[in-house]
């Protein structure tokens, strides 16, 4: 792996928002998901947000130049608007103090919440107990269960320490087991680091819109792989019962999306509605798994595809690209003038590049300042 060019984190962009388009489009219809389950799009989901970090070309990486649209984006980028800083200069401070940003308010969100948590008393209530231990089946983990006024939602927290949260409400005993099952399945999948994954990469990915779009879409289908998990193994009357379950939630619903949490009910509605038309029409239409390998196939094979091609800039005349030029120049043409990060490139009085180390170009004239270089050169 080579560090990132302009040419690596366009293609990274470009390939990763192609990607997110496509699994959130699947991720609406309810007929794909039926026929190849929504652990499928997961399985997609992860795979995008994994290739979104890796915004690098690598040692087999063919390059597909480009002389038109890159060119002219790469040019813009390259372009100096103050003294040394290029226009690229400016978008990385900023993309990094933005994506800092976020990345603090996640974490002091987590530890309010935390701290908010610690101070409450857990509800050791006969009732919750009795519900509780006759769905636990991991004896080595201690779910701590709190009744917390404001939250309208059942949901789960913790990374580590689990604990989960009810609402003020009056639940049945059988109420409490379809709760505790579905919140004990989002532990025991992990799907709670998941979802912290899914919102470290929103800290950096925050300008892409698509990227939000994919968070929503993600949660949705860890929601729905959730409730194929459970449903699979009810019969009809216990399916009928954990849908009451849902609509008693559902009318007394409206969480709040920064809490840190998986909840019972998504916050949208829309989600709602597929949740339970998923857990009804997924009775009677089973998986296709001919469908199911295909789908992986063709998925695998675009995605190492993203790895193995990327786009690059060419340029076809000196004045355009540094990287190139610089070993064909002849050295009246060519002249230096030192900064602080190193030194930059002038061919035949036009700024065209940087480099930090003059070993590869021995002979050149070299400036220990820009006043230097106008008093004995033609900078334009």
């Amino acid at each position: 792996m080579i560090f990132p060019t302009y040419g690596s984190v366009f293609a990274c962009i470009l390939l990763s928002s192609v990607f997110m388009i496509v699994v959130c489009l699947l991720g609406n219809r309810i007929n794909f998901i039926l026929k190849n389950s929504a652990n499928l799009l997961v399985f997609f989901m992860i795979m995008v947000m994994l290739r979104m970090f890796f915004p690098c070309n690598f040692v087999f990486t063919k390059n597909i130049y480009s002389t038109r649209a890159l060119t002219v984006i790469c040019d813009i980028l390259m372009k100096h608007i103050w003294k040394d800083y290029s226009v690229s200069d400016v978008i990385i401070v900023v993309w990094i103090l933005i994506s800092f940003m976020y990345i603090c308010k996640l974490i002091h969100t987590q530890i309010q919440f935390n701290r908010f948590l610690s101070i409450l008393v857990p509800d050791n209530s006969n009732k919750i107990e009795k519900a509780y231990k006759s769905v636990q089946n991991n004896k080595n983990y201690k779910f701590e269960i709190y009744k917390i006024q404001g939250i309208k939602s059942p949901c789960i927290t913790g990374l580590i320490h689990p604990k989960i949260l009810l609402p003020e409400m009056d639940f049945t005993e059988k109420e409490l087991q379809y709760i505790f099952k579905h919140e004990l399945q989002h532990f025991y999948h992990h799907d709670l680091w998941l979802n912290m994954l899914c919102e470290i990469i929103m800290c950096f990915y925050w300008w892409n819109p698509f990227a939000y779009f994919l968070k929503e879409k993600f949660k949705d289908m860890l929601e729905f792989a959730n409730d194929k998990k459970i449903t699979e193994s009810m019969n009809e009357m216990e399916i009928y019962e954990y849908l009451e379950c849902m609509l008693k939630i559902i009318k007394n619903n409206k969480m709040h999306k920064k809490i840190p949490v998986l909840c019972f009910i998504g916050c949208g509605r829309s989600t709602v509605q597929q949740r339970l038309d998923l857990i009804i029409r997924g009775q009677e239409k089973k998986h296709k798994h001919r469908g199911y390998i295909l789908y992986i196939m063709i998925f695998c094979f675009s995605y190492i595809l993203s790895f193995v091609f990327a786009f690059e800039p060419e340029y076809n005349n000196p004045d355009h690209k540094p990287d190139e030029v610089i070993y064909n120049l002849e050295n009246k043409d060519t002249f230096f003038i030192k900064n602080n990060k190193g030194y930059k490139i002038y061919y035949k009085g036009r700024f065209v590049g940087k480099c930090k180390s003059l070993e590869t170009f021995q002979g050149y004239r070299v400036y220990k300042n820009d006043k230097e270089a106008k008093e004995n050169e033609e900078v334009k």
